[in-house]
């Protein structure tokens, strides 16, 4: 019997509450390891371990796929052609799957992250005159300027105070779509509980990210898009939500 198929074994026949004090230990010590460290040693170990998906040498994780990916295009079109903006920065852009159905409706894309080796590769398979991307923290560096901005499920992997912080440098953008990973109904808690940047999120708690409410308190912002979450971390019934910021208005 290979290690694999005996630890799949092992977890079949482990109980439910043992398997989730298991997981529940385990990510505490990620979040207390993770702490410590930077966004950009973190992040680089997250897609060298493949933690979002094995499907390239970088892959953003499901939420870059399918049904909920094509939705989120048609919403950052329509916003294009609604307000006659021409330019993007993209915060977090990831493997530039969910931007590569887009992109051709602006003159200017601008995807920015901290991984070095993911910048580098996007560059080399997806620069182009109109297409750019550029190795900066939006937690810590200035931004490009841009007509629109977009936050697509990036800060659901941050902690408040780095939420904050970007938050403040969006102020800046007239419009800002901001995406993030809810919890089933029945496992909703507390929006905007705080945790440590890294691969997880903050759904083990029933909670959220939502710049409406305290302590971030954006406004105005309204819901523009509701899809299912293409793979649910928790419980069925998690959702994709997708607000709209006008910070200008």
């Amino acid at each position: 019997m290979s290690y694999e198929k005996w630890r799949h074994l092992v977890a079949e026949r482990t109980p439910a509450p043992v398997r989730n004090w298991v997981s529940a230990a385990r990510l505490a010590r990620l979040r207390q390891r993770n702490s410590s460290r930077s966004a950009q040693e973190v992040f680089s170990e997250v897609y060298a371990a493949r933690q979002w998906g094995a499907g390239d040498d970088f892959d953003s994780g499901s939420g870059s796929r399918g049904d909920a990916a094509l939705g989120y295009a048609d919403i950052v079109r329509w916003l294009i052609e609604q307000s006659a903006g021409r330019s993007a920065v993209d915060i977090g852009c990831g493997d530039f799957r969910v931007a590569s159905l887009f992109a051709d409706a602006l003159e200017s894309y601008h995807g920015i992250d901290v991984v070095p080796d993911l910048v580098a590769r996007n560059s080399a398979l997806h620069g182009r005159p109109g297409v750019r991307f550029s190795v900066l923290d939006a937690a810590t560096d200035e931004l490009p300027p841009a007509d629109i901005c977009l936050v697509r499920q990036v800060l659901q992997h941050l902690s408040n105070d780095q939420i904050t912080r970007i938050l403040k440098r969006c102020g800046q953008y007239p419009l800002v779509l901001v995406t993030e990973h809810l919890p089933a109904p029945e496992r909703t808690g507390e929006p905007n509980l705080d945790k440590a940047h890294g691969p997880d999120t903050r759904l083990d708690r029933g909670s959220w990210v939502d710049i409406s409410r305290p302590p971030f308190d954006c406004a105005p912002v309204v819901e523009v898009l509701r899809v299912p979450a293409p793979t649910s971390q928790y419980a069925d019934g998690e959702v994709l939500s997708t607000q709209l910021w006008r910070p200008l208005s």
